[in-house]
């Protein structure tokens, strides 16, 4: 029998490698080519290559809060006559309540200007979880007629500085099928600390144009 040349024998091995990948372009068990296994290959690694990108950042953003927690913190300098500021009241800001945004006579929506203070009345920028309801207390029992929550998150995006000082405006819509002869809005606020969980309320009544 003839003998194949080197060079011969290496065509021929080429050949049919590249017969493979032509006529059996699909591998594995689910008929899907090389380059559709490849893309969902790349898909997964960017998708990976994300949220690790958004862990190191939420690490990042816990280790800066962690070193301001800890920063100089020793109790041996400790001054004992200081009066810390604690989370004591809320207050509504004179210009709260419902207002007519459209001018056509009647309110549209109750804004808040709502300033956490501390135990000696001055304005305390916490963090925390706010609820805000609208009752109507002509009945037998307080009726709900709108209610809302500000997660820390919005809690946060709600501060404001200003002329007034600072304080954070919480925007609540009124009712379309509000009762005409409701005169009156009942405002509850409740807001949690974030730190210590301590619960603060305040109520107030504002008339109403309807």
């Amino acid at each position: 029998m003839r003998s194949i040349r080197p060079h011969a024998l290496t065509l021929l091995v080429a050949t049919g490698l590249m017969s493979l990948f032509a006529c059996s372009a699909r591998i594995g068990g689910d008929g899907r080519s090389l380059s559709e296994h490849n893309d969902e290959l790349r898909r997964d690694n960017q998708a990976l290559r994300q949220q690790i990108d958004e862990t190191q950042e939420k690490l990042a953003l816990l280790e800066s809060e962690l070193r301001v927690y800890r920063h100089d913190s020793d109790p041996a300098r400790a001054i004992p006559d200081a009066v810390t500021p604690v989370f004591s009241a809320i207050e509504f800001g004179r210009y709260s309540g419902p207002i007519d945004n459209d001018r056509d006579g009647f309110d549209d929506e109750v804004r808040l200007y709502v300033k956490p203070t501390d135990q000696q009345g001055r304005t305390l920028l916490v963090s925390g979880r706010a609820v805000v309801q609208l009752l109507d207390v002509t009945g037998d029992e307080p009726a709900v007629l709108a209610e809302r929550t500000w997660e820390p998150g919005d809690w946060d995006e709600a501060h404001r500085s200003g002329f007034t000082g600072d304080h954070f405006t919480l925007v609540l819509p009124l009712p379309d099928d509000l009762r005409p002869r409701l005169d009156t809005l009942n405002v509850v606020l409740e807001l949690t600390e974030a730190n210590r969980g301590t619960v603060r309320r305040a109520q107030a009544v504002y008339p109403l144009h309807r």
